[in-house]
């Protein structure tokens, strides 16, 4: 009897976790329309060029690029929540990577709201960022987004065939734990 009480707990406890680590997105949220097409200034890093498969363009739209999937990370060089977080976020990109069935499938892929090509460089070095960084200094993601963007906010996006790009969920705010958020994104991927 106590045993199972315990785990009925353990149960409820890992739902709230796991439910307050992913938001669901609404189309009210997140005008996926305007999302995909969307112009953003493309990585200088060769090596980032392709791990995102874009070509030398000197922009981009997520909608172009290679995973099926992609993870986007909003942040600001200034939100001290994206500071702490870095390393975590930074674990979430090794996760990915080291699991071969997401890492063929997921991009993940961070947007500086308001800041500079400048400032993205200076939060990737201080905080050792290994995936892309793009500058978002003309704020065009709030064309997508009607709400105040808070940072962090991280968005699965799903591209489809036709290049059509679909937000899966969002969540704002830090991640805390990244093996729980990996189980979240396969889980949306998934469908479930």
């Amino acid at each position: 009897m106590k045993h199972s009480i315990i785990m009925s707990l353990l149960a409820a406890l890992a739902f709230v976790v796991i439910g307050s680590a992913v938001g669901e997105a609404s189309q009210s949220d997140i005008n996926t329309a305007i999302l995909g097409k969307l112009d953003f200034q493309a990585p200088d890093s060769p090596a980032d060029r392709a791990y995102l498969g874009l070509a030398n363009n000197p922009v981009f739209r997520i909608a172009d690029l290679k995973g099926k999937f992609v993870l986007v990370e909003l942040f600001s060089m200034y939100c001290p929540i994206c500071q702490a977080e870095a390393p975590v976020v930074n674990n979430v990109f090794k996760l990915l990577n080291d699991k071969p069935e997401l890492a063929s499938v997921v991009r993940m892929l961070g947007i500086g709201v308001g800041n500079t090509p400048f400032e993205v460089e200076v939060y990737r070095k201080k905080y050792q960022v290994p995936f892309p960084l793009a500058p978002d200094d003309k704020m065009a993601f709030r064309q997508a987004y009607p709400e105040e963007i808070r940072t962090p906010t991280f968005i699965l996006v799903k591209i489809d065939e036709r290049g059509e790009a679909s937000v899966l969920f969002r969540r704002v705010g830090g991640l805390k734990d990244p093996e729980l958020y990996i189980d979240a994104i396969v889980k949306a991927m998934d469908g479930r």
